[in-house]
């Protein structure tokens, strides 16, 4: 009885030390999956910050791409715009040209009818 205990002493010794030795081993790989755990999330957030780096700087480079395209589309509007206004203004003092000499002809017109009249008065009355 005694031999059997000491067996089953023994038997449980070997069996603690083994245990114990997978405790260890079994620590160990969960130390080294987490630090591989931890090395793959600072992988993928430094993937994440350089994404999204590249896609603020395509976008930046597109607004300025964009905002070229729209001050260039204005130069070109004020440019048409310029032209219609020059264009506007040629036919505005063409017609202001055409209407000062119409009226002064009709100034002179009314000069001579006015003389006219002041003949036609003259010799009327000395006719009576």
């Amino acid at each position: 009885m005694l031999e059997t205990n000491i067996s089953s002493y023994k038997d449980d010794e070997i069996l603690k030390i083994q245990i114990e030795e997978e405790i260890a081993m079994l620590m160990e790989a969960h130390k080294k999956e987490k630090t591989e755990g931890m090395i793959r999330i600072n992988d993928a957030e430094f993937e994440k910050i350089k994404d999204v780096k590249k896609l603020t700087e395509e976008m930046d480079f597109k607004v300025k791409e964009t905002q070229a395209n729209l001050m260039a589309l204005n130069d070109e509007q004020l440019q048409t715009q310029t032209r219609l206004t020059i264009l506007q203004n040629h036919q505005l003092t063409t017609e202001l040209d055409y209407q000062s000499k119409n009226t002064e002809q009709l100034v002179q017109t009314h000069d001579k009818m006015t003389k006219q009249i002041e003949v036609l008065k003259r010799n009327i009355s000395l006719h009576k």
